[in-house]
């Protein structure tokens, strides 16, 4: 499977392709996300938090998203946006997602590409 080849050298990767359900691990952090946008023509993928990362801190949602915007035939940029919202009861630790994991989902993307293209 392309996905679990994209990122085994940066973290473990699991696709439970039934649910869309992709749990991870990288460094101290582990993390579980569905998709639940998954636009081919746009190039935009969507995926909720459901364990771990911020959501084990005390976010109530974590929302990730990444746009991939084409530059030029041979360039494109990966834009990334983390949305989440932090339950009352936490708000005064003040929880923030990790960027490890995008981190490493966009490494892995840019040597995959550079690699087959």
């Amino acid at each position: 499977m392309v996905g679990s080849e994209l990122l085994s050298n940066s973290l473990s990767f699991q696709v439970l392709t039934d649910d869309r359900l992709f749990p991870y691990e990288a460094g101290n952090s582990s993390y579980t996300e569905k998709f639940t946008v998954m636009d081919d023509q746009r190039r935009v993928k969507e995926t909720k938090g459901l364990e771990g990362d911020c959501l084990a801190i005390g976010c109530s949602v974590q929302i990730l998203e990444f746009e991939i915007i084409e530059k030029s035939q041979n360039s494109s940029i990966i834009k990334s946006t983390i949305s989440y919202a932090v339950k009352e009861e936490f708000q005064a630790k003040d929880p923030k997602p990790s960027i490890q994991i995008v981190e490493a989902i966009v490494q892995s993307s840019k040597k995959f590409l550079e690699r087959n293209n």
